[in-house]
């Protein structure tokens, strides 16, 4: 069992290669909440752990799972049937699985249209009845497309969870970017600011105003 017990912060060097593995080890869970982790012997010793099912995984590693914090499991082919789409970000996400990734931050943004991020949205909706954690991010591709009515629409129809738009060079303005914050805000979606390297001046500042999210030393 790999349980990555250490220090808390990045691992550099030596200390990559603790894992804090521990020899026939056993989790117990309880209502879906990892309770105990030690050695097998210890748990099953242990009263909460009488009468509970017992999975064997002898042989075989038990570690946390990946997290995919950017993943667009579809794309936007207008010609596509949204059964389709579910199909093939359905493939996406089992590969996923198969290599050990337990929660997927999925994201839009492909669609071309507004009628194609929606039914990109409506796949994934689809995919969130599946035992697998699934966060929906609806991506701003174009400013033609009608936010005002959109963003609305994606909360009441719980088709997202979080918006996100691009600032920087060739992409929004920062007007185009603060309006639409302001009306993803405004339709209680959380706020993501994508900026790289070509992050238009005060890209940090407007994400720290609008309390959006960060991530990797890049506010998204």
């Amino acid at each position: 069992m790999l349980t990555l017990r250490g220090p808390s912060g990045p691992r550099r060097g030596a200390d990559l290669r603790n894992l804090g593995i521990i020899q026939d080890g056993a989790v117990l869970v309880a209502d879906g909440l990892i309770r105990e982790v030690g050695p097998s012997r210890r748990l099953e010793n242990l009263a909460a752990a009488r009468g509970a099912d017992e999975i064997d995984a002898s042989g075989r590693v038990v570690m946390p799972g990946f997290v995919d914090c950017h993943a667009h499991l579809a794309g936007g082919d207008p010609e596509l049937s949204p059964r389709t789409i579910e199909t093939l970000a359905l493939r996406v996400l089992q590969q996923a699985v198969r290599h050990g990734t337990t929660a997927v931050e999925a994201k839009s943004g492909l669609g071309i249209t507004a009628a194609g991020e929606l039914k990109i949205l409506r796949a994934y909706a689809a995919l969130r009845e599946l035992p697998f954690t699934l966060v929906p991010t609806f991506v701003a591709a174009t400013a033609g497309q009608d936010f005002d009515r959109l963003l609305p629409v994606l909360r009441r129809r719980k088709l997202a969870e979080f918006a996100e738009i691009q600032c920087e060079e060739g992409g929004f303005t920062p007007e185009q970017v603060c309006r639409f914050l302001t009306l993803a805000r405004e339709a209680g979606l959380g706020l993501k600011v994508s900026a790289g390297h070509l992050a238009i001046p005060n890209t940090i500042a407007m994400a720290v105003e609008t309390r959006a999210c960060r991530w990797m030393g890049s506010w998204i």
